[in-house]
């Protein structure tokens, strides 16, 4: 592998992480908008429920009505969130890994390249099937480009 590809390599993965952070960041730009709207939306049904309420009993009882929905509400999803059984994750960051040398990244290279040589050598129809099966994968997932 010379030098030029790895560059090439390295710019076209720089590249596809732009994009998926640049999707990312659209996404939740767009999630963040319908939440303002849903919120909007919460608080004039609100109001009409508090409005139609007014016209069935005294403003007082109707206030403590919606304000009982609303705790009720809030209760049911803190229920809901306290009864999610997630491992807690860990937020720390991992200690800084030195960088392999030239002559050890060579090193593993060739020993991996002399492991899938062997393993391709034992059994030659399942690496050509997995292989296919990782192209088949690899080109699905790929996003469309504009060729």
């Amino acid at each position: 592998m010379t030098i030029l590809s790895s560059l090439e390599t390295a710019y076209a993965k720089v590249l596809n992480v732009r994009d998926s952070v640049r999707e990312t960041v659209v996404t939740a730009g767009i999630l963040v908008l319908a939440a303002v709207f849903i919120a909007c939306a919460s608080g004039f049904a609100i109001a009409a429920g508090y409005m139609w309420l007014e016209t069935r009993m005294p403003a007082p009882a109707a206030a403590l009505c919606v304000a009982g929905g609303l705790a009720l509400a809030g209760l049911l999803i803190i229920a809901v969130a306290m009864s999610r059984r997630r491992s807690p994750r860990s937020r720390s960051v991992p200690p800084a890994q030195p960088q392999p040398t030239i002559h050890e990244t060579r090193e593993l290279a060739d020993l991996a390249t002399r492991e899938i040589m062997l393993k391709v050598s034992k059994s030659p129809g399942s690496a050509a099937l997995t292989a296919v099966a990782l192209g088949v994968i690899v080109g699905l997932l790929r996003p469309g480009q504009d060729d």
